[in-house]
């Protein structure tokens, strides 16, 4: 999954929040003055933590460099340089809108060690009073709609899958955002590559759902290239 696609929509959902929230306390709202502290926003990740070069960092940067202006370090947080921002944004999103730039915002990274660890780390992070609590991978699906129902006044935003019922079909709740992403398109990419390359055809196993679409484009490659 490319950087860009877990990391702009963590992004765009965190500017969306920040504009509801800064109307919300306008001056002359019920709430008063706007506040001059900066919205506290939470993430969970899943087992692969941070540092597995995939959805994991790729939702961190969206959070952390991205929207926070933050660069993590090891051992803390330090302000990010504008080059370090700069590199980071593939040319595809260079000219989006909303852009790239800096919210007012405090961040709170939670590491998962176990699958176990979902449900009490989203907890964790609405006892903390964040304003939106972001769960990254489809592993946390249940994590988020189990906690997002005990927490109806808290805001969840779910990476890589919807909501789903005890049937297995999509939800929804009016607190929970979800955005996932068209796998199949870049999968039958893939597919084609080992269907060129093959020579039989055969193909062994499909480790999960999503590569449902390298099995049909390799399928779909062999029997053009063998014709």
């Amino acid at each position: 999954m490319a950087a860009s696609r877990v990391a702009y929509p963590v992004l765009a959902g965190l500017l969306t929040l920040s504009i509801a929230c800064s109307k919300k306390d306008a001056p002359g709202s019920a709430s008063g003055a706007p506040s001059t502290q900066p919205m506290k926003v939470g993430l969970v990740t899943d087992i692969g933590g941070r540092g597995d070069q995939s959805f994991n960092d790729s939702a961190l940067r969206g959070l952390e460099l991205w929207a926070a202006g933050k660069k993590f370090t090891g051992s803390g947080y330090r302000p990010a340089t504008a080059e370090e921002i700069k590199s980071s944004i593939s040319p595809d999103l260079a000219n989006l809108e909303p852009p790239i730039e800096p919210l007012p915002i405090s961040t709170l990274v939670l590491q998962s060690k176990a699958q176990e660890d979902y449900e009490p780390n989203l907890q964790l992070l609405v006892e903390q009073g964040v304003a939106l609590a972001i769960g990254t991978g489809f592993m946390l699906e249940n994590a988020v709609k189990t906690v997002a129902r005990r927490n109806p006044g808290s805001r969840f935003l779910l990476i890589d899958s919807p909501l789903l019922d005890a049937q297995g079909k999509p939800t929804s709740a009016l607190n929970v955002r979800t955005v996932i992403f068209r796998e199949e398109e870049g999968s039958f990419l893939v597919g084609a590559l080992a269907g060129l390359a093959a020579s039989s055809l055969f193909l062994l196993s499909v480790a999960a759902l999503f590569l449902l679409g390298i099995g049909q484009s390799f399928a779909a490659t062999t029997s053009i290239t063998l014709l």
